[in-house]
């Protein structure tokens, strides 16, 4: 179904060659035929330049004219038939340079800048999902003169500050334990008034992933995470590909009320104590997992350009397995070292199969990781020293 080849050669722009979500997603379309990947980016150089499986790699400054134009003019040099975004920052630029762009019927993007930043904006997504019967967890948005009764609101601790608006991956999210700490929190962010503060949820981490068309969902899959990094509230880098019917309906009716056009990434949490589920946040994007769906059986990159090539298809269904990043997948060889003979799981079960079939990108990619690590501790050794 999905992985159904085009019956003519289709040219697919890609906006964010520096990006980090773009190699999963080229290793995704690594696995469709009789297509080719023209690449544009604001570094002369990076990892995805060295793809076997891209076509041209074009280096184009950031400012807004020069970015434009050279969009235009790859769309037209290269009869390109699909313009992807990768970042919210380029879906935003789509969007406020829509008029300006020879995008017309080769993009699958929000209709308007609103529905983005209430996807995005934690404070505004709260507010949307109370407003359409989806109960969120309770929360608080400060404002910059917030009367204090408001805090009455969180009457039970620990809470979670949250940036309203970040790029993902946890970051500046801080648990609060009582209402001194957030006091304290407060008089040192500006009143809170760039952030959400909202009820911690005694339970676990699932996300949902979907790619819809008028707030359709055409396809989806559901994964609970199994293993995370050290630091708290950072992604999964273990999970379980599985189904639940009552998370794809809250999904549903929430992509359903934005009438969203693209891929999203819902970030939920289970309940231990009511068994209810709870959004928590939505990322406009692709995500570190990608490869994970894939590999189950839904190819999100590819059903993409399905989508805007109008190539009409039946909801997927996916399979139910389970998926180790690389990051942790020493971890658990340290446990279970009988696992590095189990070839055909490693090879179903992890990214080795995608990185071996793109070597060049994938020795640049980790070096160049491996360089930035040494880097940093070098640093950290001078400062001590110092």
């Amino acid at each position: 179904m999905q992985s159904k080849p085009p019956e003519r050669l289709t040219t697919i722009l890609l906006l964010d060659g520096e990006n980090y979500h773009l190699m999963a997603v080229l290793q995704c379309l690594s696995r469709v035929k009789n297509i080719r990947l023209v690449v544009i980016s604001d570094k002369p150089t990076s990892s995805m330049r060295y793809s076997r499986f891209v076509w041209k790699y074009i280096h184009c400054p950031m400012d807004a004219k020069s970015w434009v134009n050279k969009v235009n003019g790859c769309i037209e040099r290269y009869q390109i038939d699909v313009v992807m975004p990768i970042s919210e920052d380029t879906l935003e630029g789509l969007l406020l340079n829509r008029n300006k762009l020879h995008v017309e019927n080769k993009i699958l993007v929000p209709d308007t800048l609103k529905q983005l930043n209430t996807i995005r904006d934690k404070r505004l997504l709260a507010l949307h999902l109370s407003d359409i019967g989806i109960t969120p967890p309770k929360f608080w948005a400060p404002t910059k003169n917030c009367p204090n009764e408001s805090k009455n609101l969180m009457k039970h601790y620990p809470v979670l500050a949250k940036p309203a608006i970040t790029s993902g991956g946890g970051l500046g999210i801080l648990k609060i334990k009582n209402e001194e700490e957030l006091d304290d929190f407060l008089s040192k962010h500006d009143s809170g008034k760039d952030y959400l503060i909202q009820e911690f949820i005694e339970g676990h981490d699932l996300g949902c992933n979907v790619i819809c068309r008028d707030g359709e969902v055409m396809a989806y899959t559901i994964q609970v995470g199994n293993m995370f990094l050290k630091k708290a509230y950072t992604p999964q880098v273990g999970l379980d590909i599985v189904h639940n019917e009552k998370v794809i309906k809250i999904v549903r009716d929430l992509m359903k009320s934005l009438r969203w056009n693209g891929v999203a990434n819902v970030d939920m949490r289970y309940d231990n104590l009511t068994g209810q589920y709870y959004v928590l946040e939505v990322n406009p994007r692709y995500w570190l997992t990608l490869l994970a769906s894939c590999m189950s059986g839904i190819n999100f990159p590819w059903l993409y350009c399905r989508i805007v090539l109008d190539d009409k298809f039946q909801l997927p269904d996916y399979k139910e397995i389970e998926y180790w990043n690389l990051k942790r997948l020493p971890y658990r060889l340290k446990k279970e070292p009988l696992l590095l003979f189990r070839w055909k799981y490693l090879w179903n079960n992890t990214p080795f199969s995608y990185l071996i079939n793109d070597p060049i990108m994938t020795v640049y990619h980790y070096s160049w990781t491996l360089k930035n690590i040494i880097v940093s501790l070098s640093k950290r050794v001078f400062n001590r020293q110092a």
